[in-house]
C-alpha cells in the first residue's frame, strides 16, 4: 500500500491509500485505484480522489488492466504527486 508524506503547518503526517494506476485503453486514459476487496474506482488525475460519475468505458479497461501479467500493471503504476511509493 503506498504511503505519501505531508505536512499541516509544522505538524508531520503520513497518508496511506491503495495502489493508483493510469492505464490506456481503446485511444482513452483512465486513472484509478485497485482496492483488493472492493475493485476498481476511478479517480481524478489531479487530485487522486474518486470520481462522482465513472467515466464511460471504465469497467471495460479495468478489466482489460486486470487481465495484464503482473509486471505490466505494476509497470501502470502511478501518483497525481510524481515518484510512485
Amino acid at each position: 500500500m503506498p504511503c505519501e508524506p505531508f505536512l499541516i503547518g509544522d505538524m508531520p503526517g503520513i497518508i496511506c491509500y491503495s495502489p493508483w494506476y493510469r492505464f490506456e485503453h481503446e485511444g482513452k486514459t483512465y486513472y484509478f485505484e485497485w482496492h483488493r476487496v472492493f475493485g476498481p474506482s476511478a479517480i481524478s488525475k489531479r487530485t487522486g480522489d474518486i470520481l462522482v460519475r465513472t467515466p464511460s468505458g471504465f469497467y471495460e479497461a479495468a478489466s482489460a488492466w486486470r487481465a495484464l501479467p503482473e509486471e505490466e500493471r505494476e509497470a501502470c503504476a502511478w501518483s497525481p504527486w510524481g515518484e510512485t511509493a
